[in-house]
């Protein structure tokens, strides 16, 4: 898909996501400069990568500490709320 596309697809989401109430005016204007929803989407991406990578690896152990899947989670759901 051509960038001009998935940046239209972008803009649109954010707008659904104002319209929605998911954000705010502030950040929705934040969200709408130039080149700054790509990056949060990068970054988020990143940090969810790495945290389901890190439970993934948490739980082929023979024994599984819950607890530290459950604050891996939590973090998880820490970085879907940003």
């Amino acid at each position: 898909m051509a960038a001009a596309a998935l940046i239209a697809r972008l803009n649109a989401h954010m707008e659904s996501m104002y319209a929605e109430g998911t954000v705010d005016e502030d950040t929705f204007e934040e969200l709408r400069e130039d080149g700054t929803a790509a990056e949060v989407a990068r970054q988020f991406i990143e940090d969810a990568y790495e945290i389901l990578h890190d439970i993934d690896t948490l739980m082929e152990e023979p024994v599984v500490d819950f607890d530290e899947v459950e604050a891996l989670t939590q973090q998880l759901m820490e970085c879907t709320s940003r």
